[in-house]
């Protein structure tokens, strides 16, 4: 074991004896699992972990509109309620990564879920407005889809996967899905709004080569600053709308 690894497990339990000296126990989840606190992830990786093999993430994430998330209720908080949204809300419960010095095997990455439908609820469990209450009965990979009604957006935050239900991104099997767009907390970058993971047109052109040139749009003028969303994500919404005229934006 590594110094930095030896270290890092002599840390992790230090934090565990602390955290139930300070009475911050974890916070139980679905299958039996548990939540660890969030500041446990946020010391933790910190540091370089498994030979270097992950990179330290904290500073990254503290960057992300999740760790600076403000509002009331579930979908902006950690789960033991501490603010912003927490590590474990796109990792799955990680009570057992840290009891176990940090075991690759008992915490999750959102790009291992193969199923769209798991995928999409991991976001839409947040992002989505739906008729039922809050869906806390969740683990990770989980499908909430069928288990929720997404209403017709409003207009408001946080509800991309109700703009998105009409459109063949949301009902092609084989269309991308939010992570394939968005990143968690790596290659932030200033010059990206939204976390996106490239410029908007590299990000379309991946999927939709075939129409680089605007030649589809069959208009005789086309704004230079015109990007792909311009046409197909009125008002930045995720609608992806295949609009006839400029009219219908």
């Amino acid at each position: 074991m590594t110094t930095s690894r030896k270290f890092a497990t002599l840390l992790g339990v230090a934090i565990v004896a602390a955290s139930l000296v300070a009475g911050v126990l974890p916070v139980a989840a679905q299958d039996g699992e548990e939540y660890a606190p969030q500041k446990m992830c946020e010391v933790c990786h910190k540091l370089p972990q498994a030979d270097g093999e992950v990179a330290p993430v904290t500073d990254l994430y503290m960057e992300t509109k999740h760790a600076k998330a403000e509002g009331e209720g579930p979908r902006y908080t950690a789960p033991d309620d501490e603010p912003g949204v927490g590590c474990q809300a796109c990792h799955g419960a990680g009570q057992k990564h840290v009891m176990e010095h940090g075991a690759p095997e008992f915490i999750h990455n959102p790009e291992d879920i193969e199923e769209k439908e798991g995928r999409f609820s991991l976001c839409g469990r947040c992002h989505a407005l739906y008729e039922e209450e809050w869906v806390e009965d969740y683990a990770f990979g989980d499908n909430i889809l069928d288990d929720i009604t997404l209403l017709d957006a409003t207009g408001e935050k946080l509800q991309q996967l109700s703009e998105m239900k009409d459109s063949k991104h949301f009902t092609d099997p084989t269309a991308p899905t939010c992570i394939n767009c968005h990143t968690g907390h790596k290659e932030l970058s200033e010059e990206l709004p939204h976390q996106i993971r490239k410029p908007i047109n590299e990000l379309c052109l991946e999927c939709h080569a075939d129409q680089e040139d605007y030649a589809h749009s069959g208009w005789d003028e086309i704004p230079e600053d015109a990007t792909c969303s311009t046409c197909h994500m009125p008002n930045k919404k995720h609608v992806f709308v295949a609009p006839e005229s400029a009219d219908a934006l």
